[in-house]
This record gives C-alpha cells, structure tokens and sequence, in this order.
C-alpha cells in the first residue's frame, strides 16, 4: 500500500509478495518485541513463584502459535488479493489490520497471559522473593526467624499470592500446632510481634490461593504427584497442608487420607484463602471444626487466638514508637524524686505517695483541672487517691511515667485497683495498657485457680469492665465462664456479685452509658 502510494509500481507479483513478506515479517517481530515479550515474561515469572511453571509456559506458546497463525492468515489473505487482482490496497490494509488486531493484539494474546483455571481476569504481582523466606517461616511456625531476622523495611501489610497476608500465613500452625500452653504462648507472642510491626487481622486477600487446616482438594492438582507400583496406581500430595496420600480408585473418598508421623489427618475440607482476612478465615474454619466433637480442642485455640486478634489497635505500629531503655531509667528516677516532687497523694490508709504536677497534669485532663483551680486541690496541693492501696498506686504512676510495669508478676487485684484509678483521672493509654494485661490473665491464669478463686477474679473483673464498658475485657471474661460447666452452675446458684451475674445471664453487649439530659427552662 505505501509502495502505491509513492507512486512506484512492482511489475511482478514475486517482488510484491517479498516486499509483503518482509513488512509482515518485520511488523510481527516489533509487536512480539514491544507487546508479547514483556507480557509473557511477567506471566512466566509469575506462574515459576507459584508454583505452575509448565502450565505458564504452555499458555505462553499457544499464544505464540495462535499470533503466528493469524499473521499467516493475513500474509494468505494479501497474497489471494494479488492474485485476484484486488486494486484497492488502502481498504485491503485496513481490513487485514482489523482482523489481525481483534484475535490476536485485542483477544488471544493477552487473554493467553492472564486467564488462568480460575477465570480469574487479574492477578496480583508476584511479592518480592527476596522475602520469601519470611513468609515461608511464618508458615512453618518458624517464629524464632521471623522476629530476629525479619527486614525492617518489610511491608506488614503486603499480600502474599499464596498466603495472603502474614497474620493468615500463619494461621494454619497456630491452629495445629503439635504442643501445649507453651507453645500456644509462642504462637500468641508472635501474633503480637506481627501486629506490633503493622500487619491488620482486617485487611482481606481478595485473590491467595493458599489453603489451611484440612485435607486438601481431592487429585490430581497442585502439590500431588501419581505413583505407580508394579500397578498398584496411588497419589501423595506433600504442601503447606502437610503430607497425605490416597489411592488412585478412591480419591474422593476422604476416609484413605493419612499424615504420615502426626496424628489423623482432620476431615474436613482446608478452607480457601481466597476473599478472607485473617479474621473470616479462622472462623470460617472453627464453624468447619464445631461440627465435629473430637476437634474441640482446635476450635477452643481459634477462640484464644480471636482474643489476641482483638488487640490489634493496641499492638499497631501506628500507635507504638521506639524508646531508648536509658529514656525509661531517666523516667523512673525521676518518679523516685520526691524532693521535687509538688503534689500528694493521700491514701485511704493513711499514708501518701508524691508525685509531680507536671506529669499528672499532662497525662489526665481530670487532675489537670483539679490541680489548677481554685478549689481545695488546687490550693493544697492534694489529691485523694480513694479506693486503692499504697502497692497499686505506685503500680499506677509507674505506668504514668515510664509506661511499663515495675514487676511483671503482679496479681490481677493491683492491676484492678489501677484500673479503676485510672479510668476516674481519664488516663486513656494507662486503661488500654490495664484492659490488655487483665485480657491476656483472665485467658491464660483464671482456668488454673480453684472454683472460689475464678468465681471471686471473674466476678470483680467483669463487673470492672461492665460499668467502664471495656469490650475485650468483658468478652474474655465472658468466654471463661461459658467455657466451665461448674461456673455457668455458679451463676444459676448466685454465686456472682448483682452487676456480674446480670451480664451473665444477658446474652447482649453491656449498653453504653446514657448522658443525662436537663431541661433547660
């Protein structure tokens, strides 16, 4: 066409044909250069990371194959025109652009790039491999590694193709994982560590194809490979799930799975990653685990680790910072400075404790104001600490100024006693430092006590957290009771105070508190 339109003319058909030739030769390889190349690469790279290489690479040739044979159509076509004498090269042009671009630039070479089995039109890029490793470990329950050598620049919200996000990476070990209350510590310390470096139970995976705690989908498919001995035709699959084997006549049949060196396999179906979070997931596995009496003790982990899960807010990176320790030391001598020290604090005992206006003053809006009015805190100087012993105040102000805890065996009585002070002066981070130390007792020391000692803690701290409307407080305590046959009969004999025992027998959250309105004549 271009010839024709410079004005020349080719006087045989054997030029015109190698001059078509080359142009068509010459424009496919810039469009596989500019276009294909890239787009197979990336499909390439992305199928080797998950795991599918043979399948990525099929993909790709037929594509090759299918942009060949479309230009070899069109090469066909010019070549019949010639022949027939078609003169109207301009239109020719145009409508081999047409149909070239429709099958091959617009339909079947990016479509043989993207579409997997799924149907699935976009998937994500794969994650950095030089993280890898890191993913792999949390899902090995390889916690040790990840908290000594995870990079500071790694992305806690990232998601993972396979495991989506790290909180659910992880989530398959700390389901089963083969061991007892340590253990189980373990996995709630590193469940922490990860939402203190920012990862979010919330955020959803919309596309991982990961699965956890269950047998995985019957062969052949990803992970399983065939085995033949001397006829005797058997699968074994061995990935993220474990390892487990069938025999090839009953692949449905879920009663031939097998965990070679564990215990039995759990016969239920793994739960998909795909459109979880963190949080969905676990529960879409505890309704899988309650159907069946014998996993209750599975069902019972998730219940502990949807409590740790509630701390998230406290444990985002968002609200933490680095402190230097000499920063902390600097903090507690200054709380031991009683020289300089210009309020008092008046115990009901009889004794005192001092501490500086300047802090109190900063960490509560509520002494702010007594302090500097011109009442009588104001003039004296002195505070009333009701309610609370010498102990559990100096607990409480050291909480005020340094933020940590002066011992960490501390019983749950002080911690109470502090957190009723506390939440009297409004000192907010002070009361969610509490909440969390009481959450994590109540979970992990309340069972262990004799009947009279739960009934006395668990009646004290959910009364505690009923009338301040503390929400993982009350719903620790809560999932104790119900949890212990020989509580729940404590509460039908009335052997809980009026404000616990009325919660206890009310399935429905504590109210919020109702402002008082005043008529104003």
């Amino acid at each position: 066409v271009a010839w024709e339109h410079l004005g020349l003319s080719l006087g045989s058909l054997g030029a015109r044909a190698v001059l078509g030739g080359i142009a068509v030769i010459a424009s496919f390889i810039a469009i596989a250069a500019v276009v294909f190349l890239p787009l197979a690469t990336y499909s390439i790279n992305y199928v080797d990371q998950a795991g599918s290489t043979p399948t990525g690479v099929m993909m790709s040739v037929m594509g090759i194959l299918v942009m060949t044979v479309n230009w070899m159509i069109g090469l066909l076509h010019i070549f019949v025109s010639a022949k027939v004498g078609f003169t109207r090269r301009d239109r020719e042009g145009i409508l081999i652009f047409k149909v070239v671009l429709g099958p091959c630039g617009g339909g079947t070479a990016s479509q043989s790039l993207v579409v997997r089995s799924s149907d699935t039109p976009f998937m994500p890029a794969p994650t950095d491999s030089q993280h890898e490793w890191l993913w792999q470990s949390l899902g090995a329950g390889q916690y040790q590694v990840v908290s000594s050598l995870a990079p500071f620049d790694f992305d806690w919200k990232s998601l993972h193709p396979i495991y989506g996000t790290p909180l659910m990476a992880m989530l398959h070990h700390a389901i089963l994982f083969p061991g007892g209350k340590e253990e189980e510590q373990r996995v709630h310390d590193m469940a922490r560590y990860c939402m203190r470096q920012g990862a979010d139970p919330r955020i959803v995976a919309p596309r991982a194809t990961g699965l956890s705690v269950g047998l995985p989908p019957a062969p052949p498919g990803p992970n399983w490979l065939a085995y033949d001995d001397a006829g005797h035709c058997w699968w074994q699959y061995d990935g993220p799930l474990g390892i487990f084997w069938c025999e090839d006549s009953k692949k449905d049949d879920s009663d031939t799975y097998a965990c070679p060196g564990a215990e039995p396999a759990i016969k239920i179906t793994a739960e998909e990653h795909s459109g979880h979070c963190c949080i969905t997931l676990a529960l879409a596995i505890k309704r899988k685990l309650d159907c069946w009496g014998s996993y209750r003790k599975y069902s019972e982990r998730i219940d502990r680790l949807m409590l740790v899960l509630t701390e998230a807010d406290i444990c985002h990176s968002a609200h933490l910072m680095l402190m230097n320790e000499g920063l902390v030391r600097d903090m507690a001598k200054a709380m031991q400075d009683t020289e300089r020290a210009d309020v008092e604090l008046r115990l009901p005992e009889g004794g005192s404790v001092r501490a500086h206006s300047l802090i109190l003053c900063n960490a509560s809006p509520v002494l702010d104001a007594a302090l500097q009015s011109s009442m009588c805190e104001g003039r004296t100087q002195v505070i009333n600490a009701l309610d609370i012993s010498e102990p559990a105040l100096k607990h409480l102000l050291s909480l005020i100024y340094t933020g940590c805890a002066s011992r960490e065996d501390l019983p749950m009585k002080m911690h109470l006693q502090a957190l009723d002070l506390a939440h009297r002066w409004q000192v907010d981070r002070v009361v969610d430092a509490l909440e969390t130390k009481l959450v994590k007792q109540v979970s992990d020391d309340v069972p262990s006590l004799s009947l009279d000692q739960r009934i006395q803690l668990l009646n004290d701290v959910l009364e505690s957290a009923v009338l301040k409307q503390l929400r993982r407080l009350h719903g620790a305590c809560r999932l104790v009771v119900s949890r212990d046959p020989r509580l729940m009969e404590a509460v039908e004999r009335g052997a809980f105070g009026r404000v616990a025992a009325k919660d206890l027998r009310n399935d429905e959250e504590p109210r919020k508190k109702r402002r008082r309105a005043l008529e104003v004549s």
